[in-house]
């Protein structure tokens, strides 16, 4: 085999290897902010519906507690 193809394969082999590495690195990267995001939306979303309830159950309970007062008197 003459040099010349030697060094192309060689090149050729390196350039995907590198391509694939930072192809996985990227990925990882990608899917950590992903998860992180999604994970922080969740929370948010949590938080909403936990706040929504409780005034809720609030308001119901004060409503509940008023008109079993007025029903006694």
């Amino acid at each position: 085999m003459r040099l010349s193809r030697k060094v192309s394969l060689i090149s050729i082999t390196v350039l995907l290897l590198v391509f694939v590495v930072i192809g996985a690195v990227l990925l990882s990267y990608a899917k950590d902010q992903i998860i992180g995001h999604t994970s922080g939306q969740a929370q948010a979303e949590h938080r909403n519906l936990y706040t929504s309830f409780a005034d809720m159950t609030g308001y119901y309970l004060a409503d509940e507690t008023a008109r079993r007062f007025n029903e006694r008197w």
